[in-house]
């Protein structure tokens, strides 16, 4: 997904990202998703202008980063 604005101002936006990076998974990984995406999902933010991610694994953290390459990010 590319986004056309420096802000994420939608749930959907967020969404559809994980979707995009689900579909290039070849393993389950296991994340948090931490600050302004999160306050989001709580209601308690408008935007955010990145996705902050905590990956429970080194080996989560390597094949989210590939995933994320390979989509261009």
């Amino acid at each position: 997904m590319a986004l056309s604005s420096d802000r994420i101002s939608r749930r959907e936006q967020i969404e559809e990202l994980f979707q995009q990076l689900g579909s290039k998974l070849n393993t389950p990984v296991s994340i948090l998703v931490i600050g302004g995406a999160a306050m989001m999902e709580y209601g308690l933010k408008d935007a955010t202008k990145d996705i902050d991610l905590v990956c429970r694994s080194e080996e989560d953290k390597d094949e989210i980063l590939r995933c994320t390459r390979e989509l261009g990010y």
